[in-house]
Parts: C-alpha cells; sequence; structure tokens
C-alpha cells in the first residue's frame, strides 16, 4: 500500500506561530515542503540533500531568533535534533588564536548560526575550512544568515552544502497591521483591521512598545471592543511624551 505522505495536527500548528511573526510568513510552504523531506527522508524515499539552510535577511530588526524558533520546534518534533538550543558561531577577525571554526567539533548544540557578515568569509580561503567542517559534521545543522548586499553570493559559495533557502522580508504596513490585529485577539480584543492603519504606522520596535502599554491599558479599564479613537489617543499619548522627553533632554544639554 502506497503511504500518504503529509502533514499533522502538530506540524501545521507550529506552522501556524509564523502567523504571528512578521516578515517570515512566505516561509510557510518551504517548511511544508521541508516536513515532508524529512518524513520522506526518514522513510529512505530521498536520499539527497540535508537540513542545512541559508537565510537572506533584509530587515535591521531582531527577527532570526524568534524565526529559528520555528524551525527548531520542527526539528525536535521529527527527532532531528535532540535539543532546542542554538549556537550562534562568532569570530574575531584576524585573531586565529581564537579560531571559532576549530572549535566546532566541541559544540554541544546540534544548530549553529553562522552570520556571514561578522565572519566575513566570502572570498577567502576560510570559506574551504567551512566547508571540511560542514562535511565533517553532518550530525549538525549549519543556518547560515545571508546579509550581504550582494545576495546570492553565499548560495554560490556554498553550493550543495546547503540545501534550504528561505527568506525574512523587510517589515511592510501590512505585516505591522497583522502584528497587531493578532496581539488584540490574543488578548481578548475586538478590534477592525482598518482602524490598525494609522495606529501600526510606526517603526515597528516603537509599535511593539505601543502595543504592549495599550493592551496593558484597555486591559486595566475592562476595555474589550477597541476603536479607532481610543488608538489614536493612545498613539497621541506616546507621541506626547517623546516630545517632552526631548524637550528635558535639550534643557539638560543647555
Amino acid at each position: 500500500m502506497l503511504k500518504n505522505y503529509e502533514l499533522d495536527a502538530e506540524d501545521k500548528k507550529i506552522l501556524d506561530e509564523l502567523d504571528n511573526l512578521c516578515g517570515v510568513i512566505q516561509n510557510k510552504e518551504v517548511l511544508k515542503d521541508m516536513i515532508l523531506y524529512i518524513k520522506l527522508r526518514q522513510d529512505r524515499k530521498i536520499g539527497f540533500g540535508n537540513y542545512n539552510i541559508i537565510i537572506r535577511n533584509n530587515t535591521s530588526y531582531d527577527i532570526l531568533k524568534d524565526f529559528l524558533k520555528v524551525c527548531t520546534k520542527i526539528f525536535m518534533k521529527h527527532n532531528i535534533i535532540k535539543s532546542d538550543k542554538i549556537y550562534y558561531l562568532e569570530k574575531n577577525i584576524g585573531n586565529r588564536r581564537n579560531d571559532e571554526f576549530d572549535r566546532i567539533s566541541g559544540i554541544e548544540e546540534d544548530i549553529i548560526v553562522i552570520n556571514e557578515k561578522k565572519l566575513r568569509y566570502s572570498f577567502s580561503n576560510e570559506i574551504d575550512d567551512l566547508k571540511a567542517i560542514i562535511k565533517k559534521n553532518k550530525d549538525k545543522i549549519f543556518i547560515f544568515e545571508d546579509t550581504n548586499y550582494c545576495e546570492g553570493e553565499i548560495d554560490a559559495e556554498l553550493g550543495n552544502l546547503v540545501t534550504w533557502r528561505m527568506k525574512i522580508e523587510k517589515i511592510s504596513l501590512d505585516d505591522k497591521i497583522t502584528y497587531c490585529k493578532n496581539k488584540l485577539v490574543e488578548n481578548g480584543l475586538k478590534c477592525k483591521e482598518q482602524n490598525l492603519k494609522k495606529f501600526a504606522d510606526v517603526p515597528f520596535w516603537e509599535l511593539k512598545n505601543l502595543l504592549t502599554r495599550f493592551i496593558v491599558k484597555c486591559k486595566s479599564d475592562d476595555i474589550t471592543v477597541v476603536d479607532e479613537k481610543l488608538l489614536k489617543e493612545s498613539k497621541q499619548k506616546l507621541s506626547n511624551a517623546k516630545v517632552q522627553r526631548k524637550k528635558i533632554k535639550k534643557q539638560k544639554k543647555n
């Protein structure tokens, strides 16, 4: 009988966590394919490839760690790794006495994240060292964060040593609106999506702080339905506080 390969309820639940993260939802289909790949590989239906990933990071916000938590849950669920701990590899450039590459064999974590910008290995002999290490440590998952201005350069360097490619996109206004809506729903607050447009139109780091304070206010005042007026007043209050802080800072300088 032909076995039917598909995602189970737990797989889908893990993937749904991407809905609450900005800039990564486009990876849902890639991760679906990865889960099917895992199942096929464990049944010896597929013999090529690995679990290594190149993640093209186009945002300045710290989203990578949250995204990797979701990836890690998938690997843990399917017994690819034993621990959900992640090792972020960095190396002091030009200091061979403290070469992180030489210490990979001693790293306990199963997932190793390498930021190409911090390592600056492109166009140097170190890429050969890295390739040798990846081949030697096949029991570990290597994830490369690509922040290079020249997209595709890391892919060209690593070739078939990395099977999967994903992206973290810049956070759009639609992403911010969705983020606000999901957070409000999680906290039992009702709000029309069109009312969130002006509220969410601020830098993401500022929005997270603004939204947290807004939810606290709603909960403390026993508010369950959020309207445009309430959102506007809350945002204006924060804006006034920022102006006041700037005045105080300017006065101290003078």
